[in-house]
């Protein structure tokens, strides 16, 4: 396992979630995992894996997966997967390559908690 984000985050807003991770010696695509362990009830929330091959980090950034959840989900709740064969333009293997989780929409007044890893 290796983490993207930063262990498990909590957010409260739209936007990038601390942590990325280096792709740049991978020689396969990974499976990208998602474990979300709390969604206020009644929210929403989108969330996306992203990935760049630009050494200014995700200038260049592209979904490789994208999860529309709603809560409310309690701790433990939800795990996610995409599997490499369903990810094939998944940018690794070569300098500046890395991966990020970022929180694309929740809903007003609406926290998150989540940990985005490879196996």
């Amino acid at each position: 396992m290796a983490d993207i984000t930063t262990g498990a985050q909590t957010v409260t807003a739209a936007g990038p979630v601390t942590g990325t991770l280096s792709t740049a010696t991978l020689t396969a695509a990974p499976t990208l995992k998602l474990a979300v362990t709390g969604l206020t009830a009644g929210a929403t929330a989108r969330i996306a894996i992203e990935d760049t091959a630009n050494s200014t980090a995700f200038s260049d950034a592209q979904a490789a997966a994208v999860w529309d959840i709603e809560g409310q989900v309690s701790t433990n709740d939800m795990d996610l997967s995409v599997t490499a064969d369903m990810i094939p333009s998944l940018r690794f293997g070569t300098a500046n390559n890395k991966l990020r989780a970022n929180v694309l929409f929740l809903s007003v007044g609406a926290s998150l908690t989540l940990h985005a890893f490879t196996d």
